[in-house]
């Protein structure tokens, strides 16, 4: 789940797991209210790469730029 720049959003008893990033993801601004979810076993792809010191365009390559403002 992807949540973009001053957006808002209800997550309410969701389970957001198994994913090759991190499940859920929230750019600057966003107002988000959370509930009952779970978010669990993610690869974290991302967060990794960044921790490597890698090239994020290899990772999320052109699909997933957006990903990009994270980091």
């Amino acid at each position: 789940i992807e949540i973009t720049n001053h957006a808002t959003a209800t997550l309410e008893g969701n389970q957001i797991f198994n994913n090759r990033f991190g499940g859920l993801f929230l750019a600057s601004g966003v107002n988000v209210t959370m509930k009952d979810n779970k978010i669990m076993n993610n690869q974290d792809a991302i967060e990794k790469a960044v921790s490597r010191g890698q090239c994020l365009y290899k990772i999320s390559s052109y699909t997933s730029y957006p990903m990009h403002d994270f980091y």
